[in-house]
């Protein structure tokens, strides 16, 4: 019976460790994709935190769109590839699209 408790406590000890790998990777994805974010998206959109408004009035605001009713990382990668009238064509590889992603959802207010 002891080795049930040790075999649940390293089980217990694993898991830990495999979350805490999982929220820095998590955090890491969106400090990148905030900096993709200023990078390549700035110029027209507020990304920042704080509320402030586009600098392209046209352009939503990062926090405007995470808050947006019914918005998922799905529908949001749709909508970053999809051709925009007045958005220019991104050409972001796979790794910046999902961690501009991870950022813009993390903007999300808790509900």
């Amino acid at each position: 019976m002891r080795w049930i408790g040790q075999l649940t406590g390293l089980i217990c000890v694993i898991a830990f460790w495999s979350l805490a790998d999982v929220a820095s990777a998590e955090q890491a994805s969106r400090s990148a994709g905030r900096a993709v974010a200023r990078r390549v998206c700035s110029e027209c959109h507020a990304v920042e935190r704080k509320a402030a408004p586009s600098p392209n009035l046209d352009a939503s605001s990062f926090r405007r769109i995470a808050n947006t009713r019914g918005m998922t990382t799905k529908f949001l990668s749709v909508e970053i590839r999809r051709a925009h009238e007045t958005m220019p064509n991104l050409n972001l590889n796979a790794d910046e699209l999902r961690d501009v992603m991870a950022y813009v959802m993390s903007l999300r207010r808790a509900r």
